[in-house]
């Protein structure tokens, strides 16, 4: 299936005053620099297609998503 959508990517620099929390699926990449975490976001969790879960981002560095 081909798909023609057209999407921006988020270049969010993190200064290491706050998380940032990312829904998983839309996560590119990210600076080794960075500690993360992957959480339950909400009720139950699809294993097999990675739905409910979230990264949370820490310390200083860059995320795309």
């Amino acid at each position: 299936m081909l798909d023609n959508n057209y999407v921006d990517i988020v270049k969010m620099k993190l200064d290491g005053t706050k998380p940032l929390i990312v829904d998983n699926q839309y996560v590119v990449a990210w600076t080794s620099e960075l500690e993360y975490t992957i959480e339950v976001a909400a009720g139950v969790v699809g294993f097999k297609t990675g739905e409910g879960l979230a990264n949370e981002f820490h310390e200083t560095g860059t995320v795309l998503f």
